[in-house]
């Protein structure tokens, strides 16, 4: 009894740090282009609006329907925005303490570095982010993967594909390459067992994995979603982005080692202790210890892989606690002279790059470029809306505070301005929120507007057509007749697909209007067909 209440404090401790600590990074600054994004989308879905069908989506659909649930259940707010992220990174943190639990490693041991990853994890975004939800639900699905070997359940196989495609519904890589590493360690713990088992689970798999593409197919059926639109969005534009990366892929051996230098330090224990037992113990290659040693090293490389080509700021070390317990897993059974000093030094190696991290990425926010920011700055974001309330609002281009409240200000003059008008308008901005704002859709095109084509297809993309024909339909659609280009938004990402002529341009304050002609001819030729 007085175990299973330490246990029930450990974990109850664990959670309450994991929220508590994503919610105090969450708060703090704001990164415009990433930052709002699910915010203004998970609002959008909220009122009807879909990915795919009704703005352009190369990544994160998971997020959108998940963000739009918890507003339905608790309301639109800041702190539920921040929910989303803080319910993942204690779900990761907390499979991640029961799962080594189940390999035998001591409370105390096992607190402390999910104390760290608490840390590592979410907190260096704070704010819902493709990456983070790819990786991590990946990771929980590899976790999900060893539960089921060791209590030897179908249903826990059952739940695998559905977890897997959550992840990469959240963003295709790196939840390929993690589903990739699962599919090869399962081969491999089949070969190892029994054919009536095999045959158990394989069914069991391919049954969850029909069911869950069926449960997909029924629901694009519902919202009268073109399979195509998301075939040609999620999957084959993406594709063209991920071709172009891998063309400037270049291994920089200085920058692989010194740049994830903490990863790899407290994978070397991990990694020598399995080779040495390979090399020595007969029968170590069939082990579970074995079989989870090939899947977290594959993980360590398709990671690291995945983060080079990236190009978002490094958000992996989050695996310096996990490889560190993986070490602590292998290690617990040696009885080695020097076995202190090497624990003493995987101990280290976390707790220092924990400290390291949390201000690099926590106080200093990094991950949203603020790291230059004097957070003394802030505005309070409840200026511009009850919404925003707790928000340190502090920008990577407004350093001080007069600043930051200036452009809340303006903002919100924007707002009043667009909710005043009551015609069907379009808002572009870099500043995904005015949905949110003015409690009504304001149908962007996109989720955002990077200039680079990472968010939509621009000239030169073979699918710069196919983006012009969605934006023109949906104008047409939507019945739009005035557009909004909000917060210095570069006009190109318009007029590039539309027709200048197509618009009579006005100017107001800091905002330009684009009134909708539908005499012009790209509105025609889409009208008529062509």
């Amino acid at each position: 009894m007085l175990v299973i209440k330490k246990s029930i404090l450990y974990i109850s401790l664990l959670a309450i740090f994991t929220v508590f600590i994503n919610l105090f990074s969450g708060y703090r600054g704001v990164f415009p282009l990433d930052t709002f994004a699910f915010f203004d989308t998970g609002f959008r879905v909220l009122n009807g609006e879909h990915p795919f069908k009704d703005y352009w989506a190369v990544s994160g659909p998971f997020i959108d329907y998940s963000q739009a649930f918890l507003f339905y259940v608790f309301g639109v707010n800041w702190l539920v925005y921040l929910v989303n992220p803080s319910i993942l990174n204690v779900v990761l943190v907390l499979s991640t303490f029961h799962l080594f639990k189940k390999l035998n490693i001591g409370n105390n041991t096992n607190l402390f570095f999910c104390f760290c990853l608490a840390i590592l994890a979410y907190p260096n975004s704070g704010t819902p982010f493709v990456d983070h939800h790819s990786a991590f639900l990946s990771i929980i699905g590899i976790y999900i993967f060893y539960f089921a070997i060791l209590n030897n359940i179908l249903f826990i196989w059952f739940t695998i594909p559905p977890i897997f495609s959550f992840a990469f519904l959240s963003k295709q890589i790196p939840s390929s390459f993690i589903l990739l590493t699962f599919i090869l360690s399962l081969f491999y713990h089949l070969i190892l067992n029994k054919r009536d088992y095999n045959l158990k689970v394989l069914a069991t798999l391919i049954c969850s994995t029909i069911i869950t593409i069926l449960f997909y197919l029924f629901f694009f059926k519902i919202i009268e979603l073109d399979l195509n639109m998301f075939l040609k969005q999620y999957i084959f534009y993406p594709l063209t982005i991920g071709e172009g990366r891998f063309e400037i892929f270049k291994i920089d051996v200085n920058k692989i080692i010194f740049e994830f230098k903490f990863i790899h330090l407290s994978f070397l224990p991990y990694f020598c202790l399995n080779i040495v037992n390979f090399i020595k113990k007969k029968k170590y290659s069939k082990s579970l210890n074995f079989k989870v040693f090939l899947t977290f090293l594959q993980v360590y490389v398709f990671l690291l892989i995945s983060q080079i080509i990236t190009k978002n700021q490094i958000y992996i070390f989050f695996l310096i606690p996990i490889f560190s317990l993986l070490s602590f897993s292998v290690l617990k059974n040696y009885d080695l002279k020097y076995k202190k000093y090497i624990q003493i030094f995987i101990i280290s190696i976390c707790l220092f790059s924990t400290i390291k991290y949390f201000d690099r990425f926590i106080i200093h926010k990094k991950f949203h470029e603020l790291q230059d920011v004097n957070f003394d700055n802030y505005a309070d974001g409840r200026i511009l809306d009850e919404k925003f309330y707790g928000l340190k609002w502090i920008t990577p281009e407004n350093l001080k505070k007069e600043k930051n409240v200036e452009k809340i200000e303006q903002i919100k003059q924007n707002k009043e301005f667009i909710r005043a008008d009551n015609r069907k308008k379009m808002v572009l901005s870099k500043y995904s929120i005015y949905s949110t704002l003015t409690s009504e859709s304001t149908l962007a095109p996109s989720r955002w507007y990077p200039e680079d084509g990472t968010g939509f297809p621009i000239e030169g993309s073979k699918y710069f057509f196919e983006y012009k024909n969605f934006l023109i339909n949906l104008i047409i659609s939507k019945q739009i007749e005035v557009i909004y280009l909000l917060d210095q938004f570069n006009d190109k990402m318009l007029l590039n697909y539309v027709d200048k002529d197509c618009f009579k341009i006005s100017k107001k304050n800091n905002f330009t209007i684009y009134k909708v002609l539908n005499s012009c001819e790209d509105f025609n030729s889409k009208n008529s067909g062509n």
